[in-house]
This record gives structure tokens, C-alpha cells and sequence, in this order.
């Protein structure tokens, strides 16, 4: 038993040393390219870039569903957005509440007798709006069918080259479409853009820009600042190297429209249509050739609340790794397949691994721990470790992604906040961090069980 225990013991630090490794390859990966491109953006000229006579458009589509309280101030974000040829289109997704009334009343909605494309099948459209004051906003009024099938009503009716997808609860900074634009100008073959999330809770926001940057003041929201800083500042960077990324988050992400219809958009039968509609793309690419489809860039940045309740964050993280599950279930073939390259042999294969099976290692961990501490055969060394390797690493990647924000991009400007951040970095490996096993883990449960919920 005891021989066993130390066996399993070693298995689960190697497993914690390998996962973690390659999340240091990744920030290593991403290094230089965050300092090109912090050098690049000095040089750049976004005016020239707006001027540009093959500007493709964009669509900017507001999927909403019982969201009075954040509806208006999302609507004034994408007309405060600096890009000549936009369109906003907000989706109505049979809310209950007085979301459409709300947007009617503001807008000065009137409904038009337009003609839409059906390429993608969507739940039935109530009615058709346009704003008399600023019309290029665009109201669809429709059955409720989840975050999936509004996207797919709103790339229906969609004119533009490209579609933007936001949430209500998300204010873009007015530059950033000029910026994530720049992609598909100078790279060949670009199908989708990501740019960088951050958190608009504590923010000061007046009409429909952020004003003035604040950390949250409650732990929960705070310490998702450093937890998105290390996601995006090097984990999707660092993906750039490898093929590019896996997930653009859904509320901030620019795609090819044309190549979104032809796949037939969003799967609404998932929980996380962003992975899911990033990989169908990426799978659709290397199957034509295409090794070079979808990217992420840091300097356009979009600031979203995030859960500040235990319980909401609960139910955040839970859906997350459900979707993870079910995306990776509905792509299983490319796992391991030399036919992707990178995608079947390092993205997916790290998805499997390094994401979807982590609870259950992080929590055998857990329990190696207490076993040690508790039988009276302890065994400081493994348990030390386990902890190292696990929390240690994790602490220092992001307290490296820290440094990269102080020495490039740099949203936090003043020290008390910079040093606070380091605080959370190092608060968010006790208690935080444990409860995400648990509800990772109930992920499984609701996949398997079949409950679905936008």
C-alpha cells in the first residue's frame, strides 16, 4: 500500500511538472511577441489605418437576453467605437424582462419590412427594428434560443465582411476595432481575431467608454484580474507560436463572416459556443490548407464584469468545463491526428490533458496530501513537491504576466494598484484555487446528466 501511495504520489508531481512546464514554454513563446508587438503599436498610425481603402466592415453583434440593467450602456459603447463602416445589430433573445422596451424607447425603434438570410437555421424572428436616430443599429426581436442561436440571427442579417461578437456587459475601448483589424490587412488567410479581455468591474464608465481604471474592491472580481491577465497576456500570445489559438472569447472576437455561413455558425447545442465555433474553424482551415487562421492580439482591449458572488462564479466555471467537455467530445477525431498538425498533435491533445482532466489530478493531489499528513506515514518531500510544483509555478507565471503588463501595455497605472495585484497572485492559490476543482468537476456532472444552460 505504502509502495503504491509514493507511486501514485510521483505520478501526480509529474503530471503537475509536465502541465506546468508547458505553461512556462508558452509564456516563454510569448515574450518576444508581446514586445514586438508593443513596439510595433508605437509605430502605428490608427488613422491611416481607419482611411484605408480596403477597410473591410464590420458587424458588431449584442446578443441580449434579460439584460435591462446593461443593454443601453452596450449600445453606447459600439456606437462610441471609432470605425468608419459598422454595423450594430442587437439581438433580443426573447427576453422576459424590459430589455426590447428599453432599446425601443432609446433608439427610437421602427420596425422594417427587411429580408434576411436563412443560411443558418435560427429560432423564429418576431420583428425587425431600426433606430430613426442613429441608423446604423439594427433590433432583432426573437424566440429565445441561447447565446448560439442569437449570434446566428445576427450573422444572418449581417451585411458586413466580418462580424464582432460582444456581450452587453462588455465596453470595448473605442480604438480596438482599428486595431484588431490590422490582422486581416497584413496577414494572409486570417479567418478570426482575438484581442485582450479585462475586468470592468470597480471601473468607472460614462458614456459608454471606460473613464477611469480601478481594480474591484471585493477579492472575488480582484483576483480574476491577475487570473485573466496570466490567460491572456501570455497563455493565448504564447498560442500564436503554436498554431494559433483555441478559444476567442465570446465577448471579443472578430471572424470572417463568410466563412462562419459557409460552416453553418454557432452549435446551440453546446454551453460553449466560442471554443466550439474557434475549433470548427481551425479544423475547417487545416482540412483546406490554411495553417495560419486564427490569432490573438493584446493591444485591443475589452473590459467585461465578472462574477463577484461565489455562487455566480460557481455556476461560470462550472458551464465553462462542461463546454470544455463537450467541445472536445464533438472534435475527439482530431485528437492526436497528424492531419491537423499542431491542432491534433499539441492544442487538442494539451485541452484533453492540460485543461479537461486537471481537476481530477489537482484533486488525487489534494487527497495525497492529507493522507500524508493524516496516517502518520508522511512524507514532506512529495508533499512539498505537490504544492511547488502545482501552486509555485502558477504563482510565478503570474506574477511574469504581471511584469509584462507593468512593462508594456500598462491599463494599471498607479503602484498601490500594481502591488495589490501581486497580493492577489499570491491569495488566489488558498481557497480560490480549490474550490475551482470542485466546481470543474461538476462540470463532468452536468454534461453527463444533459443539462444545458445559457
Amino acid at each position: 500500500m505504502t509502495s503504491f501511495v509514493y507511486f501514485f504520489g510521483n505520478f501526480v508531481v509529474s503530471y503537475f511538472l509536465i502541465v506546468n512546464s508547458f505553461y512556462a514554454f508558452l509564456i516563454i513563446l510569448a515574450i518576444p511577441i508581446i514586445y514586438r508587438r508593443f513596439r510595433e503599436v508605437s509605430l502605428e498610425n490608427l488613422f491611416k489605418v481607419r482611411k484605408a481603402e480596403n477597410l473591410p466592415s464590420i458587424a458588431i453583434l449584442i446578443p441580449a437576453y434579460n439584460e435591462e440593467n446593461n443593454v443601453i450602456m452596450a449600445i453606447e459603447n459600439a456606437l462610441a467605437v471609432f470605425y468608419p463602416q459598422k454595423e450594430i445589430i442587437v439581438i433580443n433573445d426573447g427576453s422576459e424582462d424590459k430589455t426590447f422596451q428599453l432599446i425601443m424607447d432609446q433608439y427610437q425603434l421602427v420596425k422594417i419590412p427587411l429580408v434576411i438570410s436563412q443560411e443558418i437555421k435560427t429560432k423564429q424572428i418576431r420583428g425587425i427594428y431600426q433606430s430613426k436616430t442613429f441608423p446604423e443599429i439594427l433590433v432583432i426581436d426573437k424566440e429565445n434560443g441561447g447565446r448560439g442561436d442569437a449570434l446566428n440571427t445576427g450573422i444572418n442579417t449581417a451585411t458586413s465582411d466580418l462580424f464582432l461578437t460582444m456581450d452587453v456587459d462588455t465596453v470595448l475601448e473605442v480604438d480596438s476595432l482599428t486595431r484588431m483589424i490590422r490582422p486581416f490587412l497584413t496577414t494572409p488567410g486570417v479567418l478570426a481575431q482575438g484581442g485582450t479581455l479585462r475586468i470592468l468591474n470597480g471601473c468607472e464608465v460614462r458614456a459608454g467608454k471606460v473613464y477611469r481604471v480601478n481594480l474591484p474592491k471585493g477579492l472575488i472580481p480582484a483576483i480574476q484580474v491577475v487570473e485573466y491577465l496570466r490567460a491572456f497576456l501570455y497563455g493565448r500570445l504564447g498560442w500564436n507560436a503554436l498554431g494559433g489559438n483555441l478559444i476567442i472569447a465570446g465577448a471579443f472576437g472578430l471572424f470572417n463572416r463568410k466563412v462562419v455561413l459557409e460552416l453553418k455558425g454557432y452549435d446551440t447545442s453546446t454551453v460553449a459556443e466560442d471554443f466550439e465555433i474557434t475549433l470548427k474553424i481551425q479544423k475547417w482551415a487545416r482540412e483546406n490548407g490554411n495553417k495560419n487562421s486564427i490569432f490573438f492580439i493584446p493591444d485591443p482591449v475589452a473590459w467585461t464584469k465578472v462574477p463577484d458572488k461565489l455562487s455566480w462564479i460557481a455556476r461560470q466555471r462550472t458551464r465553462w468545463h462542461q463546454g470544455v467537455i463537450e467541445v472536445i467530445a464533438k472534435y475527439k477525431s482530431v485528437l492526436f491526428n497528424p492531419r491537423y498538425g499542431k491542432l491534433g498533435l499539441i492544442g487538442m491533445p494539451y485541452m484533453l490533458i492540460g485543461e479537461m482532466i486537471e481537476p481530477f489530478f489537482e484533486l488525487a493531489g489534494w487527497g495525497l496530501i492529507f493522507f500524508w499528513l493524516f496516517s502518520g506515514s508522511t512524507n514532506f518531500e512529495i508533499v512539498i513537491y505537490i504544492l511547488m510544483v502545482s501552486y509555485g509555478i502558477t504563482f510565478g507565471l503570474t506574477v511574469v504576466s504581471i511584469i509584462l503588463e507593468i512593462t508594456t501595455f500598462r491599463r494599471y497605472k498607479v503602484f498601490p494598484q500594481l502591488v495589490k495585484m501581486f497580493i492577489y497572485s499570491f491569495l488566489e492559490n488558498f481557497g480560490f484555487r480549490q474550490l475551482y476543482i470542485f466546481w470543474r468537476i461538476k462540470g463532468f456532472y452536468m454534461y453527463f446528466t444533459g443539462k444545458r444552460k445559457w
